[in-house]
């Protein structure tokens, strides 16, 4: 009860002002602002798959695709659902979002090669994995961008991350017609490749903070928790001795 109306009261105390001290000290992180560039690039990069898929595969009828774009949205579920376990069990959160950053960039490698001269089952599988490490990125992202900006708001860090996304997909996007009405296809799948490419060279190579500052503070009070309890179980027991 303590907890909820702490926290009821911080939010009653949350004046524009401080909104926008809060959202001036969390992107004043040299970190937390690529993770939030490389984010943008990755949730970008997705939704510009989805938004040119039927361009992008021309010899395909509107079933294919339209199946296709189903696959991927149902296999990145399931991205996004390991994301969290994964996070939840190993709490690594730098090296799990530069590993979905890696492979991300594989599969849009491949499905750059595959787009160019492979067989409808080739192109379900690579987009498969397109999907399920894409999707992925927006849990990891997410998580990650928490991490760096505690004890800031999670809401605020929440809405920069979804502000970058917004943004860069639709400027990719835009930047995608453009390129597709001069370069076809292939230049599309480049653009979206290198936007990859960038986006893991930011979380993995700039960005090195393992400080995890909301997983420490959980640890720290489940371990207060955990010795309360045990006094309280302590004390039940010396006064039925008694």
């Amino acid at each position: 009860v303590t907890t909820v109306l702490s926290s009821e009261g911080q939010a009653a105390e949350m004046t524009f002002p401080k909104f926008v001290a809060n959202v001036t000290t969390v992107l004043s992180s040299r970190d937390m602002f690529l993770v939030t560039v490389a984010y943008g690039l990755g949730v970008g990069v997705f939704y510009s798959i989805a938004t040119f898929l039927s361009q992008l595969l021309p010899d395909w009828d509107s079933v294919d695709t339209s199946t296709l774009g189903l696959v991927i949205v149902a296999v990145g579920l399931l991205g996004s659902f390991f994301a969290g376990w994964w996070l939840d069990r190993s709490r690594k959160y730098q090296g799990i979002n530069r590993f979905f950053y890696a492979t991300a960039t594989l599969s849009m490698g491949l499905w750059v090669l595959a787009v160019e001269g492979g067989g409808h089952t080739l192109i379900y599988l690579i987009a498969s994995a397109a999907g399920f490490t894409l999707t992925a990125i927006i849990c990891a992202g997410f998580e990650h961008a928490v991490e760096l900006t505690f004890p800031s708001d999670e809401g605020t860090t929440a809405g920069i991350m979804n502000i970058s996304a917004q943004l860069f997909g639709s400027v990719m996007i835009w930047i995608g017609e453009e390129v597709l009405d001069k370069g076809g296809p292939f230049a599309v799948n480049t653009l979206m490749l290198g936007s990859m490419l960038l986006a893991t060279f930011l979380v993995g190579v700039l960005v090195n903070n393992r400080n995890y500052k909301r997983d420490a503070a959980e640890r720290s009070e489940n371990g207060n928790l955990l010795q309360s309890a045990e006094r309280a179980a302590l004390s039940a027991k010396d006064a039925n001795n008694i």
